[in-house]
């Protein structure tokens, strides 16, 4: 009981293997239970005894350590049979020590595979099968001998029935369930199913008829005992169609179906076979069956392996060819045909296997030329012919070729033979020849110049000289070569060590100086060595090259390299490279003298309208008057340099007190407001000046630079034409803004942007006739953003452009929504002149735009704020007047609040005036601006333009529009703005 107790709550008996176990345990004790009740003689032994199959397949599957399931199963099986439990426990004893013995040896001591691949594992399971039947019929047979259920005359039949049931049992049922122990889900795939399903219940109706005995029934006259071996051909198809389940299937259908017509007395073997085998006895019947199925099945499967072997190497080869990044193509020799080209080998000459009938088209394609392709075509054969008349690897064949869309490669081709099978390899040359092409011209160009030139290796080893370093030194090429640099290098008379020589190459890349060179002679050469060190792709020394000049030559060539290197070709100022070089000589001496100083950042204000309307010629020139202004304000200590279009830099050294800038910033602004005149014209310039401290705003030269840039941005933003110094504020502000930058592009990214419309009414009757898209931003956290927010941040980093372009596409698609349920209104959109001014802006996209969808322009109103309308320059005016002749309309919007021009008004064709709210909100209380409101839309009427009251939130301002002559009006009275499908149900109210 302490047994069971501890089987029951061990783990492996709450697995899902344990519940296997136990179903094939059940299946032992049932059948075993069913053998001995219907085929056991007076041997009481059956010759086909099934369990040992079942219980050596159940060890081997699951582990030894299962055999108390086994043992159980036994005890059961025999007691179902009719024996005493103790006889029963006896028996299942030597049953049980027979299969855990079998099972070890095929575990430990024979080779066997229990997923039976070979015939070794079959003659293994055989021989032990043959161990099993003598072990279990001589341990059973002695029991049933000495319990008295049998005597003296019949052990010897006993114990030889016993070991026939054990032997075929375990020789041919161990082999069922255990290539049955996986099902083959391929079976279960369509069409497949329908033609198993059909074969083997064909199968089945031939096993029922037959070897179950309803032919015999039937037809008592005719004997089919011979037909009783057709199940051999109907094997033979099982195992070559379905493999070992298939022959294995056919076999267990075949046993169960013998044994229960057996059984019955009708089938193919008769009832008395248990004792009486004679004339055919259904154990060798069926031991040929099993022994042939299994190895027909077995020899079948291993030559489908094989196939299947060979497919997958070959398709392994395939796929690493196709991956090697050499390229390569395979041919066979006998068919003449290209089997495979990688992608490498299409990648360098286009060509792919397609495009090769015969292998032999390759030379027409590659060679065009008839001379030369004979020619490689020549070489090709002997290198091929040598290489296989030696045994050695063919030596390359390096040609010229026409890659498919004409180009030509300089590419090495070799070859490998296997078999019938010819592998082609090429690697390309084309660099590495006209590296060497410009290796010569360098050369001849290395000798016609008429300094001293030599070229060395990373080792500073000469490789190269041309000849006026040989006539210079008197080395010749051959004698110089493999020498090192420093062997020609003397101290002499007063020069250097070279000291610094190597760790400024190592560095920087390159070293100049005064050198003695020791000639062949004896003497010494003094001259200016410039050494350069050339680099690969990685960043290594490639090679160094020398040039050495004559001392007062070298010094001319030097101040114009400077030059040229370190200052402004237009202006003459320093230029960023030296001015960044000034900047980090400041901090020095600033970080010695414990003192300050002040890095000024200056942009010239509107440079660029003077530059597009004038010509380069004037802008160049103003910059040089520009630059020398500046030059007459600061100190032969200071610097100014010019580092880029309209922006200069200025360092203010040795400032002991930052209030002492003022006076030089004054005198600054106050220089460059002086008029100048340029080709009879006379133009006016400003600045705006951002200034930032050392060491108080930043320490290092990028900070410095970033800290006045901020500043001087603070100036532009306050309307241009001063200064500004940094501040913390300034800081706060820049980091703001970037963030704002970031956010805006998350929300173009991600949809966060929406519209709102508000309706713009007639006054009078209350009817909508347009309306306005208003801009929204819903934030990741949720939080609502107006524009009033972001959109000056959008038109500083250029994002407006495709905020912008994003607003107009919805429009237009709200618009056609609106098409389709018959609703025609203009919609009004908010354009500022940093859209209209950009270049990648484009006024012909947005026509088209509106074109591909059929829509009509006169359905866009472009609102422009009076501030866009008197600062807009050429590219400005150029799109609103190209827009407006393609029929869009436009509205001057916040009317009242900025300076106006008539003259604007009139020359840029508006077709309606936006009065500002501030002016609506006070119409009925204040009579001035009454009289105000009046004025605009007199004004208005007077050049034709349709004025709209922003801003109407009572019925009393209604009505004091509609008496001041105002036909149109949007605001909180009629409707807020409100989400696309709400401003519909509002124009369809409104058209009620």
């Amino acid at each position: 009981m302490n047994f069971l107790k501890t089987l029951f709550q061990s783990p492996d008996f709450k697995s899902l293997r344990t519940y296997q176990v136990l179903v094939w345990s059940l299946l032992y004790a049932y059948i075993a239970g069913y053998i001995l009740q219907n085929f056991a003689g007076d041997s009481v032994a059956s010759l086909i005894w099934v369990p040992a199959g079942i219980g050596l397949a159940l060890l081997l599957n699951f582990g030894i350590s299962y055999w108390p399931y086994l043992f159980v199963a036994a005890v059961a099986g025999e007691m179902l049979g009719g024996f005493s439990i103790f006889i029963s426990f006896l028996l299942a004893i030597g049953s049980t020590l027979s299969c855990i013995l079998s099972a070890y040896l095929l575990s430990k001591v024979f080779p066997f595979n229990r997923n039976l691949s070979t015939l070794v594992d079959v003659a293994s399971l055989v021989l032990v099968s043959t161990i099993l039947g003598l072990c279990s019929g001589l341990i059973d047979a002695t029991i049933i001998y000495r319990s008295g259920l049998a005597g003296t005359e019949q052990f010897q039949a006993v114990f030889y029935t016993w070991f026939i049931g054990d032997f075929f049992g375990a020789a041919f049922f161990t082999p069922v369930l255990l290539v049955w122990r996986r099902f083959p889900k391929d079976w279960l795939k369509t069409p497949k199913l329908y033609e198993v399903l059909t074969f083997f219940g064909l199968v089945f109706l031939f096993g029922q008829g037959v070897l179950f005995g309803w032919l015999n029934t039937q037809f008592d006259e005719a004997s089919f005992v011979n037909q009783g071996y057709l199940i051999l051909p109907i094997l033979l198809i099982a195992a070559l169609r379905y493999g070992r389940h298939g022959a294995m299937l056919v076999l267990a259908m075949t046993v169960v179906q013998s044994l229960l017509g057996a059984y019955d007395g009708h089938g193919f073997f008769n009832h008395s076979m248990m004792n009486d085998p004679a004339p055919i006895s259904i154990w060798i019947f069926l031991s040929l069956i099993g022994l042939v199925s299994l190895l027909i099945s077995l020899l079948i499967e291993n030559n489908q392996a094989k196939n299947i072997d060979l497919v997958k190497a070959e398709g392994r080869f395939k796929e690493i060819v196709e991956r090697i990044p050499v390229s390569m193509a395979i041919l066979d020799i006998d068919k003449r045909a290209m089997n495979l080209v990688n992608d490498a080998y299409t990648n360098l000459t286009g060509y792919t296997a397609s495009d090769f009938g015969v292998s032999d088209d390759w030379w027409n394609l590659a060679y065009p030329n008839a001379a030369y392709r004979q020619e490689i075509e020549q070489l090709w054969d002997e290198r091929v012919h040598e290489a296989r008349h030696d045994h050695t690897p063919m030596v390359p064949v390096e040609s010229w070729i026409v890659c498919k869309n004409g180009e030509k490669k300089y590419i090495s081709w070799g070859s490998v033979s296997a078999g019938d099978k010819f592998a082609i390899y090429g690697i390309d040359l084309t660099e590495r020849k006209k590296n060497e092409d410009l290796l010569k011209i360098t050369s001849s160009v290395y000798q016609a110049i008429g300094e001293a030139v030599f070229i060395t290796n990373p080792k500073n080893e000469f490789i190269l000289v041309n000849d006026v370093f040989t006539g210079i030194t008197g080395y010749g090429k051959n004698q110089i070569v493999g020498l090192s640099l420093h062997s020609l290098l003397v101290k002499a008379e007063g020069a250097s060590e070279y000291a610094d020589l190597l760790p400024a190459l190592d560095s920087v890349g390159h070293w100049e100086g005064q050198v003695w060179i020791k000639c062949s002679d004896g003497t010494n050469y003094l001259g200016f060595l410039s050494l350069f060190s050339a680099l690969d792709d990685k960043g290594n020394v490639r090679q160094r090259v020398g040039l050495i000049s004559q001392v007062s030559d070298q010094k001319k060539y030097r101040e114009i390299i400077t030059r040229q290197a370190n200052y402004d070709a237009l202006t003459g100022l320093p230029n960023r490279r030296l001015f960044l070089d000034r900047v980090d000589e400041a901090i020095k001496r600033a970080d010695r003298s414990k003192n300050n100083f002040a890095l000024l950042f200056v942009d010239l204000d509107r440079f660029k309208d003077i530059n597009d309307t004038s010509g380069h010629d004037v802008g160049d020139e103003l910059l040089r008057i520009v630059s020398e202004r500046f030059k007459a304000e600061i100190r032969e200590t200071d610097t100014v340099a010019r580092i880029g279009g309209d922006e200069f830099t200025i360092i203010l050294n040795d400032l002991e007190h930052p209030k002492n800038l003022d006076k030089v910033l004054l005198g600054i602004t106050d220089r460059l407001a002086e008029p100048i005149e340029i080709e009879n014209k006379v133009f006016h310039i400003s600045a705006s000046l951002g200034i930032a401290f050392y060491p108080q705003d930043a320490t290092s030269t990028k900070g410095l630079l970033m800290k006045a840039d901020q500043a001087m941005y603070a100036v532009k933003s306050q309307g241009r034409n001063g200064y500004h110094y940094f501040t913390q504020s300034l800081q706060e502000v820049a980091d703001q803004k970037m963030r704002v930058i970031s956010e805006l592009r998350t929300a173009l990214q991600n949809n966060q942007f929406y519209l709102h419309y508000q309706p713009i009414v007639d006054l009078a009757s209350g009817k909508i006739l347009h309306a306005e898209a208003l801009l929204r931003w819903r934030k990741e956290n949720g939080q609502l953003s107006l524009p009033v927010n972001f959109i000056e941040v959008a038109e500083d980093s250029g994002l407006i452009i495709e905020i912008g372009d994003w607003v107009f596409k919805q429009v237009c698609q709200f618009l056609q929504d609106l098409a389709v349920i018959n609703k025609d209104i203009s919609i009004g959109i908010n354009v500022s002149a940093s859209q209209f001014n950009s270049n990648k802006h484009s006024a012909l996209d947005w026509i088209d735009y509106l074109q591909e969808r059929g829509l009509s322009s006169s359905q866009i109103i472009l609102e422009v704020t009076e501030h866009t309308m008197m600062n807009q320059n050429a590219r400005v005016a150029q799109k609103i007047a190209l827009l407006h002749k393609a029929g869009f309309k436009f509205a001057i919007d916040d009317f009242g609040t900025g300076y106006s021009s008539l003259s604007a008004l009139r020359n840029f064709n508006f077709n309606y005036l936006k009065i500002d709210f501030s002016f609506t909100r006070q119409i009925t209380h204040s009579k001035s601006d009454e009289a105000l409101v009046r004025a605009m839309v007199t004004m208005g009427a007077g050049l034709s333009l349709h004025t709209i009251a922003e801003g109407v939130e009572t019925e009393e301002q209604r009505q004091a529009l509609l008496n001041v002559g105002c036909t149109l009006g949007q605001g909180y009275l009629f409707s807020r703005p409100v989400p696309e499908e709400d401003f519909i149900k509002l124009l369809e109210s409104s058209s009620i």
